[in-house]
């Protein structure tokens, strides 16, 4: 009876060598294809909005505007994000 409650260890696997780095390279090789799939996706949908201005005969100028107006937003959230890291990254390198 003792042996059926009796819960055995496994032991972990082997790890292979080269497998880190391995999978540092698949990573890189997949953080290239999203940026090429965020810039794709960022330009059909820049080019929809102007299509669908035209066909509404809407103020193209105006939509342009708003659209700079919310990529120099989310441009300086984003500069704003980096230099957080970076002051993060320096306070915690003093500190060591």
């Amino acid at each position: 009876m003792a042996e059926l409650t009796r819960v055995e260890r496994r032991r972990p696997r082997p790890r292979r060598p080269g497998g880190a780095e391995q999978r540092l390279r698949a990573g890189r090789q997949r953080g290239g294809r999203l940026a090429r799939t965020i810039v794709l996706g960022a330009l059909v949908v820049f080019l929809g909005i102007a299509w669908l201005a035209r066909e509404l005969e809407l103020d193209v100028d105006e939509l342009l505007d708003y659209a700079l107006t919310s990529l120099l937003l989310v441009g300086g959230l984003v500069a704003l994000a980096i230099l957080g890291a970076v002051l993060l990254r320096l306070v915690r390198r003093l500190l060591r």
